[in-house]
């Protein structure tokens, strides 16, 4: 699971430096050309290089269906909550399309809640938060995520406006590029680290580091160098964080539910990703003044806008340790370590559940 996490921040390392230099060098409408080969390429794996048979099943009523009426109110919540935080606000009739993108939000959201705790077979179990640890771990997971979309919003703004660095579009690669490396390489030692040591020391030392790193960023903001290093030690803690809670949520859960665990976890990330750049994007259109980027006249955030945004991650880390810290009380004993190689594989009662026939089995 490290290693796959890795991969992922490997990639965003390749995407992050071309991305810019193609803005540089070009423009923006570059990198969605760029796109194109990229999505077609993914299509042709997915179809050659991902091979699953399916077993079959006895019962044919009891093959597995979509959760069709979750999948479109958990779609419809999400679109228009985003579009009742995106609406302009121009007093008076400006107020009715936030209305009533606000109620239609709370309606399918209700609607969605309503059914996966009805349905047998649910697009996101939320059953499975009623475990503690688990909750925790999803509260931990999402906030990470909110928190890291919430700055990555911010950081091109930040480097390229005159009321931040004031340098040009390249200069953004380079400044997220050793953040980057720190996400790859937090990835596989925090696998290592939850095998010798458990998960709360890795969630632990992760949100120290992000509220470290947000102090930084709120008070050094104009450096380039603290900039590059606050982003390195946010960009490590955030991966260690994350991937740890998502090694957790797999080991605190039943063998037969680890798919469903593993899909509310993305699911709750997914929507804090999605909060993150709102909340950026309206804080920063709150505070404007006429400024530049990289020669380009326009409105820009003011500083304010930045101070504000550095605060607002500052807390939601504080948030993140909180949580980290509940896991002392809440998770006894360390995972088990895997054996040396050779040795054999004995079962041990699972430490977070009661389901110890499950955990036998899987491990």
């Amino acid at each position: 699971i490290a290693v796959i996490s890795a991969t992922y921040w490997a990639g965003m390392f390749l995407g992050v430096i071309s991305g810019s230099f193609l803005i540089e060098a070009f423009s923006w409408r570059e990198t969605y050309l760029v796109l194109i080969p990229l999505s077609i390429l993914l299509l042709l794996l997915a179809f050659t290089g991902i091979h699953e048979p399916r077993p079959p099943l006895q019962d044919p009523s009891s093959r597995p269906s979509l959760d069709w009426t979750g999948f479109i109110s958990l779609l419809a919540a999400l679109l228009l909550g985003l579009a009742a935080l995106s609406v302009g606000d121009d007093g008076g009739s400006g107020q009715l399309p936030r209305i009533l993108f606000s109620a239609g939000a709370v309606a399918a959201g209700f609607i969605f809640l309503r059914e996966e705790l009805r349905t047998s077979r649910p697009l996101v179990d939320l059953r499975l938060a009623r475990q503690r640890v688990v909750l925790i771990l999803i509260l931990i997971g999402s906030l990470t995520i909110l928190t890291f979309m919430l700055l990555l919003q911010e950081m091109p703004f930040l480097i390229r406006s005159e009321s931040g660095l004031g340098l040009t579009a390249g200069f953004v690669g380079l400044v997220l590029m050793p953040g980057t490396l720190c996400d790859m390489l937090a990835g596989p030692l925090t696998g290592r680290m939850v095998v010798s040591r458990g998960i709360r020391l890795p969630c632990l030392i992760g949100s120290l580091m992000m509220v470290i790193s947000s102090l930084i960023l709120l008070f050094w903001m104009h450096s380039l160098l603290m900039i590059t290093l606050a982003w390195m030690i946010f960009s490590g803690g955030m991966s260690v964080t994350a991937t740890a809670c998502m090694i957790a949520i797999i080991d605190y859960v039943p063998l037969s539910r680890t798919a469903e665990a593993t899909g509310l976890m993305q699911s709750v990330q997914t929507v804090g990703g999605m909060v993150g750049p709102v909340l950026t994007g309206l804080v920063m259109a709150g505070q404007t003044a006429d400024g530049a980027a990289g020669g380009i006249s326009g409105v820009m955030p003011h500083a304010g806008a930045f101070v504000q945004i550095h605060l607002l991650a500052f807390f939601v880390c504080l948030l993140v340790l909180s949580a980290s810290l509940l896991l002392l009380w809440r998770i006894r004993d360390p995972v088990p370590a895997l054996p040396h190689h050779g040795e054999e594989i004995r079962t041990v009662p699972h430490p977070g559940n009661r389901e110890d026939k499950e955990w036998d089995g899987k491990r």
